[in-house]
């Protein structure tokens, strides 16, 4: 529970087992800010328990893509019942991306990381894991690209700025390795 939004407690299912989440007055303030699909929120903490419990807890390969893949139809219990603006949406687009990522279902997690994109342009997250999935497979373009999109709508972002530094850096590395291995190939002009 520790490790979950502070939200979670107040939930469906949680707040008859959690201590203090029964508490009326912040009951009414989630309700208030998260509408009626709080009432669906249960579902979205219990796809971030599963996903804890498979990163987490040591489990085999197996048993993680039990919890990841079960984590996965929590999150789209809400995603099917949630209106397209709700305020959690893009969240829990990409909290479906990075499960599908370890599941190595990456064309499906990209459009998830786009879906959260479409909805709140200024979700640096979004750009963050997108990216970090193109770097991963190689696409050091796709990841370039996605980045410099990112900052264009959220350009304070430390997260997507470390990124950007570090990806240059990659770069930077193979130009030099290049010009100062004797073996590596001379480019032609």
């Amino acid at each position: 529970m520790a490790l979950l939004p502070k939200y979670c407690i107040y939930t469906q299912l949680f707040r008859q087992h959690v201590p203090g989440g029964n508490d009326a007055e912040q009951l009414q303030a989630w309700r208030a800010i998260m509408g009626a699909t709080f009432e669906a929120m249960h579902h979205y903490c219990f796809g971030l328990m599963k996903t804890n419990r498979a990163m987490l807890h040591g489990l085999n390969r197996d048993q993680r893509r039990f919890y990841l893949t079960d984590a996965l139809d929590e999150y789209d219990w809400v995603l099917t019942r949630a209106p397209n603006d709700f305020i959690l949406l893009p969240e829990i687009f990409v909290k479906k991306g990075v499960n599908l990522v370890r599941l190595d279902k990456g064309p499906i997690a990209i459009l998830q990381f786009e879906r959260a994109i479409e909805l709140k342009p200024d979700y640096w997250t979004a750009y963050g894991e997108l990216s970090d999935f193109y770097k991963q497979q190689g696409n050091i373009a796709g990841a370039r690209e996605t980045l410099e999109r990112g900052l264009v709508h959220s350009p304070d972002s430390p997260g997507l700025k470390r990124r950007m530094t570090e990806l240059s850096a990659v770069n930077d590395g193979k130009k030099t390795r290049r010009s100062t291995d004797p073996a590596a190939p001379t480019p032609q002009r």
